[in-house]
């Protein structure tokens, strides 16, 4: 009986790890050849495209006052607001405002532990 037994567990893991190895063998240090090139879409904008683009007329020292007067009047500010204040995209709005704080005479510091938090120092 406990041969029965022992013998259909053996059997029963050599039968899956059959279909476990049953997959192609990788060499070493070699790398899998696509058998076809992969799809690239290229999207080509055309020359006369009638969408406006924004430029931007405000200087950084203009942006940086700005930020300055609203941490004077308000206690935070968030990459959002400083974003919605400037007229910046947001990306580009948290890029300036880590510039502002790695200034060591700059008063604006992050919240420490706050990644989009900054506050004017005393």
């Amino acid at each position: 009986m406990i041969r029965r037994k022992i013998l259909i567990v053996t059997l029963t893991l050599v039968m899956a790890s059959g279909s476990a190895f049953a997959r192609r063998y990788y060499h070493y240090h070699t790398q899998y050849t696509c058998p076809y090139p992969p799809r690239v879409t290229t999207i080509i904008r055309p020359v006369h495209d009638s969408r406006p683009t924004h430029i931007s007329r405000i200087t950084k020292r203009d942006r940086y006052d700005m930020a300055l007067a609203y941490l004077k009047s308000n206690t935070y500010m968030t990459v959002k607001q400083y974003a919605k204040i400037t007229g910046l995209k947001k990306e580009i709005a948290e890029a300036e405002l880590n510039v502002f704080v790695q200034d060591i005479s700059s008063p604006i510091k992050p919240v420490p532990g706050k990644k989009n938090l900054y506050y004017l120092r005393p």
